[in-house]
């Protein structure tokens, strides 16, 4: 009997180590460019929800180039510097990391600045891109979770002992 459920846990803990991903620092550019192709299981649930697409696939495929970039457009929610740090802080969101261009560096980016924002306690995040000429402030991206690449490792790494 005792062979048997050590039998099981092994086996319990080999096929759980074998369906697990590593995460290391590059995991959200390992896959460039994106495979934008769907597995054939997905392809057959979602014919009706195909059909209220926007975007032909066909369209999209074609976008990219050669070299696998695409110009991608989407509308961001821009407004004063102000009014986006005083939304920021009303959500308990500091800045945690900030990035400037030189001029001419990236010509066609309307952008100089990149601040990255985020609540200690809850670890909601929102990166922000500033046209400092102007003060324009563009809100890219909104998250629930940021954590470092650290904080990863150390999960991970307490979860395997």
């Amino acid at each position: 009997m005792r062979r048997y459920i050590l039998s099981l846990i092994v086996l319990f803990f080999a096929t759980s180590a074998t369906s697990a991903e590593t995460i290391n620092p590059n995991s959200l550019l390992d896959s460039s460019p994106p495979n934008i192709a769907k597995p054939e299981a997905e392809q057959s649930t979602e014919e009706n929800t195909e059909e209220n697409s926007t975007v032909d696939k066909d369209t999209v495929e074609q976008l990219w180039d050669s070299t696998g970039w695409i110009v991608h457009q989407r509308p961001l929610q821009c407004h004063s510097m102000q009014n986006v740090r005083a939304y920021t802080i009303a959500r308990g969101q500091d800045i945690i990391m900030s990035g400037y261009k030189a001029p001419g560096y990236v010509a066609s980016d309307p952008f100089d600045g990149m601040i990255l924002t985020r609540n200690a306690i809850t670890g909601e995040y929102t990166l922000l891109m500033v046209q400092t000429s102007t003060g324009m402030t563009c809100i890219v991206q909104m998250g629930t979770s940021l954590q470092t690449t650290e904080d990863v490792r150390k999960s991970l790494e307490s979860k395997q002992k």
